[in-house]
């Protein structure tokens, strides 16, 4: 600090007062792999708008780039996206006389149905989640410091996996991982299968979404406690028969929960074997499926 070396200082604060207020509260709903809806809160009085859709590497607009013109009713709906994609909705204020500075919402349009997955999360970078992974993070009583992402640490043999950290948030909030989307959700002919490490005791509620954004509604399937040590958790789906296409995996109690190698996969005839034990071997011993 400057001041630190001098015996008198002053200090100046410099304020900019906009005489045309920026958009405030974009929220994005709707989102498909082609389209999504957006609204957002005027600054001030105006009653008219530009916006842009762009691609999130594509460099912003500046103060001369026009836009798509918005009128009396804040909001905009698009049809151009594609699948599994990063983008930047941009919206100003048109005050008559002049424009407000452009405010930004980022957003991920939604990805095409798959019919199964094995994600263990190695190829994805700290604090990122896979490409048609998203999470949901909000609701009554959700702390600020809840989050989820990719770490390198506490998967399955130390490897990497997703921290679900709810903090202290209530137990209505939403603290939620969502799936990829799938396209046999409803068919009823799969279990989603996950490995979990924890410090401490949690609760979980499996179920359904029908989104990916904070509008979307979670349908509780069926509720897991988590357990401190090293478990495989399977829930068996083949008793869905709604109509939604994400499931969630949404933490209800606890602080944080580190889950690896989850699968959506068809589900077996026969339950999964376990619990092989091997007794009175030989060096000559062998082996024999069965």
């Amino acid at each position: 600090d400057s001041c630190d070396t001098v015996d008198g200082c002053h200090t100046n604060t410099i304020q900019i007062l906009l005489t045309c207020s920026p958009p405030i509260g974009i929220s994005a709903s709707g989102v498909t792999t082609t389209n999504a809806t957006f609204t957002w809160e005027p600054g001030g009085t105006e009653t008219g708008w530009e916006v842009l859709v762009l691609e999130a590497n594509m460099p912003p607009p500046t103060s001369t780039t026009s836009g798509i013109e918005i009128q009396d009713n804040p909001e905009y709906n698009t049809t151009a996206l594609q699948s599994a994609n990063e983008y930047s909705f941009y919206v100003r204020a048109n005050c008559g006389s002049e424009f407000s500075p452009w405010n930004k919402y980022n957003f991920f349009s939604a990805c095409d149905a798959i019919n199964s997955f094995v994600q263990n999360f190695e190829t994805t970078e700290y604090p990122d989640l896979p490409t048609c992974w998203t999470s949901i993070i909000g609701g009554e009583g959700v702390s600020e410091n809840a989050y989820i992402q990719t770490i390198g640490y506490n998967g399955t043999n130390d490897s990497h996996s997703v921290e679900i950290y709810r903090s202290e948030s209530g137990a209505d909030a939403n603290v939620i991982l969502v799936s990829p989307s799938l396209g046999n959700l409803s068919l009823g002919t799969h279990r989603l299968k996950f490995s979990s490490y924890s410090y401490d005791p949690a609760e979980f509620e499996i179920g359904t979404l029908d989104g990916t954004t904070a509008d979307a509604t979670f349908t509780s399937y069926e509720g897991i406690s988590i357990e401190t040590q090293n478990n495989e958790y399977v829930i068996d789906f083949t008793g869905y028969t709604g109509t939604d296409n994400y499931i969630g995996l949404r933490m209800i109690s606890g602080y944080s929960v580190f889950l690896d190698d989850i699968r959506w996969e068809l589900a077996p005839l026969c339950p999964d074997v376990s619990g092989i034990a091997f007794s009175n071997t030989t060096p000559n011993s062998k082996r024999t499926p069965g």
